[in-house]
């Protein structure tokens, strides 16, 4: 199991502890406490659930965004997630949570971000972003919920490798889209179905979207 170092930080009387790997890389940094018993521990508690979380042996609190295949993307100044929905939820077993949630589904599921969590901070979660809840655990991606999903992932490095993979593919099919409308351009279908009737002028086929990937 990989070895960790904790480096303490003082600032202004209050304490933030680092994990360093032991090429001295900081992997990740706690929150700010006022004693330094407790920013040790919160590194500790970290430290655990990423060695630990990998094989189902800690909670999870996952973030897992829905894609569709005809989604036209997001705005291009603003919300690049604008439109999709993402499920906020809690568990040990990530990759057993997803495919239960695939039966059924018609859009690409993607883990997008873990963090260490409790029942706990998943109730406080789903109150923080009670305006933008749609259906139980999913929310609709607002600006807000993109930022601390971002923010999310950065700071916990956590995700199965395909999904790495998934949201590289994903970044991609952003960055398509935007290239698209800041040249005046638009589509009017996504992903078509090969027996849907198109009378447009354009249409634009991703070939890693779920239809190519039928065919």
């Amino acid at each position: 199991m990989e070895k960790f170092k904790f480096k303490i930080i003082v600032l202004r009387s209050k304490f933030q502890t680092q994990v360093l790997n032991l090429t001295g890389e900081i992997i990740y940094f706690t929150e700010i406490f006022d004693a330094k018993e407790d920013s040790i521990n919160a590194a500790k508690d970290w430290v655990f659930w990423f060695q630990n979380a990998p094989s189902n042996n800690a909670i999870s609190i996952y973030y897992i965004l829905a894609i569709p295949d005809n989604w036209m993307g997001g705005s291009i100044n603003k919300n690049p997630y604008d439109g999709l929905q993402v499920k906020i939820g809690i568990t040990k077993n990530v990759r057993q949570r997803i495919r239960s949630l695939k039966t059924g589904s018609e859009s690409k599921l993607i883990i997008h971000a873990m963090e260490p969590g409790s029942r706990k901070k998943e109730l406080e979660l789903h109150k923080k972003f009670e305006s933008d809840r749609r259906q139980g655990e999913w929310f609709a991606c607002s600006l807000l919920i993109y930022k601390h999903i971002m923010e999310t992932w950065k700071k916990n490095i956590l995700l199965p490798p395909e999904y790495q993979a998934e949201l590289l593919n994903l970044s991609e099919r952003i960055r398509i889209y935007r290239s698209i409308r800041k040249d005046g351009k638009t589509f009017d279908m996504i992903n078509p179905s090969v027996n849907d009737e198109w009378n447009g002028s354009v249409f634009l086929d991703l070939t890693y979207s779920n239809i190519a990937d039928n065919m």
